[in-house]
């Protein structure tokens, strides 16, 4: 069954990566994606999506961006259920990263947002 999914969006949270109990890198942050249509005398609309990126992805990702970077992504959506505290279900959805890229912003604009390994 096909489940890909392509976005690029602005990184609108601070990247903190972490490592799984399995030793493995991952990197969880959530981006903002312009919608296509603008009505007439509105601002223009975004969604967020929650992003979740592992292994070399997460290494690639944590090391040349940063929160304010565009990034393009391609992924699967995969959904993840998990109890609240008054005992009910709660079902969130994000993006897995297959695969994560720059989208041509220039670096002269603003140097900052591709090099997270800034002091």
């Amino acid at each position: 069954m096909l489940n890909s999914t392509n976005h690029i969006g602005r990184i609108i949270t601070e990247l903190k990566p972490k490592i799984t109990n399995s030793g493995a890198p991952t990197l969880s942050f959530r981006i903002a994606c312009d919608r296509d249509y603008v009505k007439p005398g509105e601002n223009r609309q975004s969604d967020i999506f929650s992003v979740v990126a592992y292994n070399n992805d997460a290494n690639f990702i944590a090391d040349h961006f940063c929160k304010g970077a565009m990034i393009g992504i391609t992924g699967r959506l995969e959904t993840y259920s998990h109890p609240t505290k008054e005992g009910k279900n709660y079902a969130s959805v994000y993006i897995k990263v297959e695969s994560a890229s720059f989208t041509g912003e220039r670096r002269e604009k603003d140097p900052t947002l591709f090099d997270n390994k800034q002091s």
